[in-house]
């Protein structure tokens, strides 16, 4: 189905439009209309709204009718698009945190990208939720290595707004010290990957670029391996291209023999209001092939389910 990028329906327009879409013939759910209805612009005030306008046109909450009508994981999917992402996140790092160990890879999507105050709303859902503690959650299984990291992504409080003039020469020149002499400084490097804004990095990692001749990426991947290396690449990467970094995320969870359930619903339901869904099919098919988005989403799901992903990423 064709994507419609320039509409801008509004909130009482698609709260009005809903029971149809709920209750449409073949896949029960008008499945373009509910994510059409969901501008990529601040898609979680967007979410509330609807929901409110929706229960009171028609004393009925939007969540519950998803759910009198659908089943199984498309349910969950469908749900998860509509849902309050933090939420959805705090789901998500509840899954991570059960079972025989914590799934540190699906730790690493969901918090990574985050700033301190959706941290600290994932946290409040997680609580009411779940009556535990997340952070606590999180590091218990963690190796002593990898929850340095998470220490600091919890802990340090990333900013969230536009680049800091003031700190930019200042931050580049710390990071190039950190990475100076016989051993790298981790915990300069943290303080400033995991509390300056994504918008920020962007800025810095262009001037130490510019200053330096190489990369901070290139750099991390020189200074640091294993885990912590993927999670201050994965930083830089959401830093520097959000789409791609997503479509990578989408790809891992789609890859081999059949999905990983949780992390392709995480991956499709959490990051249109990161950097949209038509672009993380774009930055697939850019690093994996062109139509490899469709075709891998294609031979990986049936259905409703595989409709539903289709018109996510706004691929016809």
């Amino acid at each position: 189905m064709a994507p419609k990028s320039g509409r801008k329906p509004s909130k009482g327009k698609a709260a009005a439009a809903a029971p149809p879409a709920v209750s449409s013939g073949l896949i029960q759910t008008d499945v373009e209309l509910v994510v059409d209805e969901s501008p990529v612009e601040s898609v979680a005030v967007q979410h509330k709204a609807i929901r409110a306008a929706y229960e009171a046109r028609f004393a009925r909450d939007l969540i519950d009718h998803i759910k009198g009508d659908t089943t199984g994981k498309y349910q969950d999917l469908l749900v998860a698009c509509v849902e309050q992402r933090q939420k959805q996140d705090a789901k998500y790092i509840r899954k991570a945190c059960k079972g025989a160990g914590t799934d540190n890879q699906m730790m690493m999507d969901i918090v990574l990208a985050r700033n301190a105050a959706e941290l600290k709303a994932i946290a409040a859902a997680y609580e009411h939720l779940y009556h535990r503690d997340m952070k606590e959650d999180i590091l218990n299984d963690m190796d002593g290595k990898l929850k340095r990291v998470f220490i600091a992504a919890l802990s340090m409080g990333r900013e969230f707004g536009p680049a800091d003039p003031s700190r930019l020469e200042s931050d580049v020149e710390e990071l190039h010290d950190a990475f100076k002499g016989l051993g790298t400084d981790e915990t300069k490097v943290f303080q400033i990957l995991f509390s300056r804004s994504m918008m920020h990095l962007r800025q810095v990692f262009v001037m130490y670029e510019q200053t330096y001749g190489k990369t901070v990426r290139d750099t991390l991947k020189k200074e640091f391996t294993g885990k912590i290396e993927d999670c201050v690449v994965a930083v830089c990467d959401w830093c520097t291209d959000p789409a791609k970094a997503a479509a990578v995320i989408l790809h891992r969870a789609i890859k081999g023999l059949g999905s990983d359930e949780d992390r392709l619903e995480a991956a499709l339901a959490t990051r249109y209001d990161i950097c949209g869904f038509g672009r993380i099919a774009a930055a697939y098919d850019a690093k994996y092939g062109p139509g490899k988005c469709a075709k891998d989403i294609k031979g990986d799901l049936t259905g409703t389910r595989e409709k539903l992903a289709l018109a996510l990423l706004h691929i016809e």
